[in-house]
């Protein structure tokens, strides 16, 4: 299996934007593995997805209430990412932040401080160029020239975060700062 840039994870009600998410960061030149594609009839998917999980550069989580519900269909991946050490990027679908830390708090511990993306199903595409912008700063993507990238990149560490704040509401991409943020000591 070549390596991916990217891993979704996602329950099939979640299908659709999957789909989508790996369309437009496709489009931008970003690889992706998703599983209604990329699986192989026949084989194992527990197996498929674990070895697809530790080729790609990073784990893009997509939570929804619907995963929320069939939490076991997810659980699995996501401790498996933790447990290797990906930059896990949360996409969140229709459900906060808050109402997510409360439903599922261990999937909240296992991304740890990690910034991610709130989006209704009508957001996918204002969302993929501040996606696109996290998956540069952790040097997993590179620009549309295919040139490496010249913002800031996250140090390898499972335990060193990268957080993007908007520092105008009203601006452009230009005006979004990067800081890497480090936990202190250790997963537990």
């Amino acid at each position: 299996m070549k390596q991916k840039d990217a891993f979704i994870c996602h329950v099939e009600e979640d299908r659709d934007i999957a789909e989508s998410i790996a369309t437009e960061l496709e489009a931008a030149g970003c690889s992706v593995w998703y599983y209604e594609r990329d699986s192989i009839p026949g084989l194992s998917y527990l197996l498929q997805t674990r070895q697809a999980i530790d080729e790609a550069k990073c784990f893009l989580f997509l939570v929804s209430r619907s995963a929320i519900e069939r939490y076991h269909q997810v659980d699995k991946e996501l401790v498996h990412a933790h447990e290797v050490g990906k930059h896990i990027i949360p996409i969140l679908r229709d459900i906060s932040f808050r109402a997510f830390r409360q439903a599922r708090p261990e999937w909240h511990q296992a991304i740890g401080a990690v910034v991610g993306i709130e989006l209704s199903s009508e957001t996918i595409l204002a969302s993929k160029e501040r996606l696109l912008l996290g998956l540069r700063a952790l040097g997993i993507v590179t620009t549309e020239t295919g040139t490496p990238s010249e913002t800031v990149t996250a140090g390898t560490d499972a335990n060193t975060m990268c957080a993007v704040e908007d520092t105008d509401t009203d601006s452009c991409d230009d005006d979004i700062a990067l800081t890497v943020v480090e936990e202190p000591g250790d997963n537990i």
